[in-house]
């Protein structure tokens, strides 16, 4: 049996890890407090923890205050998103 090892070339190494930092560079924490970093705004499953917390907040059950600052900037209440639409109504 042969082993099939495939080298790359320089330049598809080099291309490889440009994209590789290119992934990396948009990585931030996420937006719930949690801190996982991701690409995203919100890490998978973490916008419904936040649209849990707003609604909480709605309904008098946690303090607006006490929601990570994360989630109180006003880049989250921009779009017309379901969480951009109750930053904005509890904001005001």
């Amino acid at each position: 049996m042969e082993n099939k090892t495939v080298k790359r070339s320089s330049a598809a190494r080099i291309a490889a890890k440009r994209k590789a930092a290119a992934r990396l560079s948009h990585v931030r924490p996420c937006a719930c407090g949690c801190g996982k970093p991701t690409a995203r705004t919100f890490a998978q499953g973490h916008g419904a923890k936040a649209h849990s917390a707003l609604m909480k907040v709605q309904r008098h059950e946690l303090k607006f205050e006490d929601l990570p600052s994360t989630l109180r900037t006003p880049e989250l209440a921009k779009g017309d998103g379901l969480i951009a639409r109750l930053l904005r109504k509890l904001e005001a």
